[in-house]
């Protein structure tokens, strides 16, 4: 039976990695053996159900990691079946785990997959730089989604070229943290990881990989960790919003997408964008709201896929409500081309639109 967190049987330095009936605990004083209760444990992988299956007692989804060993039974499907993400229950591999450390999943049939959740132990710093991939076969992979610099304990990554079918699931980590010497665990625990219809909701916002019907790559990015899921958090007046880093003249091409989660009909896009309430004490500046833009939509989101659903030229709102009627819509993206911000623009002050709401319907 899996255990959700080990007695401590060795010191680690500045900083212990101790069983309470709270999991993972850092201190900053020196390490002794804990005499505190065993938490309950996890679920273990014999009795995980799922709605898929083999015909031979085999359920799915299953998970393993390749090449790493699990610390204390801290097994992978751990992180499949934690549908609460209780931070007792994790899978996690010992000392000896370097990067790259993969997580893979089996998922037992063709799957949809546009945009994968993982959510790491609080303790640990989360991983800097990891990829997703897919595969139909578990033998040969793509890769979907790729990070270097990911700060998210909870990140939930959008496949920036689209929804695709898949068997076979990967999370590969090529940075963490070291591990503490002598702990006998990595500084690497993932309490959860899901996937469309398996802990990942939508709407999710992103930014596509390519300009709509173009090979040519999407180059916006967020501004001072104002990202994009922001316009579902922030609420019209709210103080959390998404904000890209601008371009001088206040002119150039910022792609923001949202994907919906499932093909469904819309007939309109709103958006709140910030005023002048949010303007810095110094510089010109009446609001971030988008000049011309283009709303554009799509069933899969693949590169070629794009429609023009309403097209708009000299917008002076901050609060701006586009019909675009539209069937089989998974997709929907906006195409910014000029918009307000400060002026004169500096690389300090690089600032883009911004929206704080954003509602498809």
């Amino acid at each position: 039976m899996f255990l959700a967190a080990a007695m401590l049987v060795a010191a680690c330095g500045s900083s212990s990695h101790q069983s309470t009936s709270s999991s993972h605990q850092s201190t900053s004083s020196s390490t002794t053996a804990s005499t505190t209760a065993t938490p309950s444990p996890p679920p273990s992988s014999a009795t995980t159900t799922s709605s898929a299956g083999d015909g031979h007692g085999v359920s799915y989804p299953q998970a393993s990691a390749p090449g790493t060993t699990d610390w204390n039974g801290n097994s992978p499907d751990n992180a499949l079946t934690n549908s609460g993400a209780n931070p007792n229950i994790f899978w996690q591999p010992t000392a000896d785990a370097a990067a790259p450390v993969t997580y893979e999943v089996n998922l037992g049939a063709a799957t949809r997959v546009s945009a994968v959740t993982s959510t790491w132990y609080t303790g640990f710093a989360p991983p800097s730089a990891y990829h997703l991939d897919t595969s139909p076969d578990g033998l040969s992979w793509t890769t979907r989604f790729t990070t270097a610099t990911n700060a998210s304990k909870s990140p939930t990554d959008v496949f920036p070229a689209g929804q695709v079918t898949a068997s076979y699931l990967r999370l590969v980590v090529t940075a963490f943290s070291s591990s503490c010497l002598g702990c006998g665990y990595a500084r690497l625990a993932l309490v959860q990881f899901g996937w469309d219809g398996h802990f990942v909701t939508f709407p999710q916002a992103y930014y596509p990989s390519t300009l709509p019907n173009s090979a040519t790559a999407n180059t916006t990015a967020t501004w001072q960790n104002k990202v994009p899921d922001n316009v579902f958090n922030g609420g019209p007046g709210g103080a959390s919003w998404w904000q890209p880093v601008g371009a001088s003249g206040n002119t150039g091409a910022i792609v923001l997408a949202v994907d919906l989660g499932n093909p469904r009909t819309i007939s309109t896009v709103r958006a709140t964008w910030l005023n002048a309430t949010f303007c810095p004490g110094h510089g010109t500046c009446s609001g971030f709201n988008p000049i011309n833009y283009t709303i554009l939509t799509a069933a899969t989101g693949a590169q070629t896929s794009w429609k023009t659903c309403r097209t708009v030229s000299g917008n002076s709102s901050f609060t701006t409500t586009d019909s675009c009627p539209a069937s089989n819509v998974q997709y929907v993206e906006y195409d910014i081309t000029s918009w307000n911000s400060m002026t004169p623009f500096s690389p300090i002050d690089a600032y883009g639109p911004a929206a704080n709401s954003l509602t498809v319907s």
